[in-house]
């Protein structure tokens, strides 16, 4: 941290080779094609596979802001991915090549290109935006991102949707704040040893 107290970038940037933001669209793209062919197109909003479309794109151009948004965007949509299949969710033949591949590249990425300070909070816009698009494009049923209705079973200690993706949104913008100073200060370390 500064003496401001604002985060400070990692002492270096390295580029990143641009085979792997190929591999990153690849794997995305062939999710994306199961998505369509099985889905409506309104789940290619889940913030997962905007975070994997941000993440490749910034590992082609090798650019830090997209793959720190989409390694970012990728923790809080994992968790609510893997919290589906642990209650039964299918596990779609086609989603580790996002949720685990384009998620390990992109925090490698992010390790390499470094995290900017807009990161935090363009992390957690991106992930308002998501569910607002989902919300405007997505049909109900599929409830892409919660855009529409609180998970059943889960619904007791929300007296509203809107309380819900209120009280989540503090709570995803507040983590993304806590893992982005953690990370720079701890990659710093890691540079300065």
């Amino acid at each position: 941290m500064a003496e401001d107290g604002r985060a400070r970038a990692p002492l270096r940037s390295l580029p990143v080779p641009r085979a792997w933001g190929a591999v990153a669209l690849t794997c995305y793209l062939i999710h994306a094609l199961e998505l369509v062919v099985r889905f409506p197109p309104g789940n290619l909003l889940w913030s997962c596979n905007v975070a994997a479309v941000l993440a490749s794109v910034g590992l082609l151009i090798s650019r830090p802001l997209p793959v720190a948004l989409g390694c970012f965007m990728f923790i809080p949509g994992n968790v609510v991915w893997l919290l589906d299949l642990a209650f039964g969710g299918e596990l779609l033949p086609t989603a580790p090549l996002t949720h685990g591949v384009v998620f390990a590249l992109s925090i490698v990425g992010a390790r390499r290109l470094g995290i900017p300070r807009a990161t935090w909070w363009a992390a957690t816009l991106a992930m308002l935006a998501c569910t607002a698009a989902a919300r405007v494009v997505g049909p109900e049923s599929e409830n892409v991102n919660l855009a529409f209705r609180i998970p059943p079973g889960w619904e007791a200690p929300w007296p509203s949707h809107a309380v819900y993706i209120a009280t989540w949104t503090a709570l995803i913008a507040a983590g993304f704040a806590g893992l982005q100073a953690a990370l720079l200060r701890a990659w710093r370390t890691q540079d300065a040893a």
